[in-house]
């Protein structure tokens, strides 16, 4: 699935992209009751993030529909087993993962520098799915659009029934908020620079 969702930080992304969806996940339900990507962890800490399971309300806005396109993707039972067990793998070391706030900034201009066990919500999918030179949300869009089956908005494919996501709406401390932002960046550079 891509979105564009309705953030500041989102809008920063699209900005930076340029491009008119904002993010991505990956699901294995038609109801979309969990997704896997790469994200804040919180509503309110948007440069702290990682690898997060996310239920659909995290993309809905009172304000706006979501705009989002779906796609399905063939996969026999080894394919499908091979896909669960790396996002298996993700979840059970979730601590060691950082959101790539330098690679979604730098996407735009190239190939980004790979910083170990970090990811943006676009290189994350093209991990699992094993695809390529793909940085940008545009580029993963291009990339599926065969397997396209769905063009809308989240609120009209969902029909009113999600289950909300409580964690996520848990507002953090500015306190919260100041040191994960340092310690997310402090993280971050320390791998850029002295992680190979």
């Amino acid at each position: 699935m891509i979105a564009r969702t309705n953030t500041a930080m989102g809008g920063l992304i699209k900005q930076f992209e340029k491009g008119y969806y904002n993010h991505a996940a990956i699901t294995f339900s038609d109801d979309l009751s969990r997704l896997y990507s790469f994200s804040r962890y919180y509503v309110n800490t948007p440069n702290v993030g990682g690898f997060v399971v996310e239920k659909p309300a995290r993309y809905l806005s009172e304000e706006e529909p979501t705009p989002i396109k779906l796609y399905m993707l063939p996969a026999d039972d080894g394919d499908y087993a091979k896909i669960r067990k790396k996002i298996d793998g993700f979840a059970k070391n979730r601590k060691k993962y950082l959101y790539d706030t330098f690679g979604a900034i730098s996407a735009q201009k190239g190939k980004p520098k790979k910083i170990k066990d970090a990811y943006t919500d676009v290189t994350f999918v093209a991990h699992i799915l094993e695809m390529k030179n793909v940085y940008t949300v545009e580029q993963l869009e291009k990339a599926l659009e065969h397997y396209r089956v769905y063009t809308g908005t989240l609120q009209k494919y969902l029909r009113g029934e999600y289950e909300c996501d409580e964690v996520y709406y848990e507002r953090q401390s500015i306190g919260r908020v100041l040191y994960g932002t340092a310690s997310h960046f402090a993280r971050l550079a320390k791998r850029s620079l002295f992680d190979k």
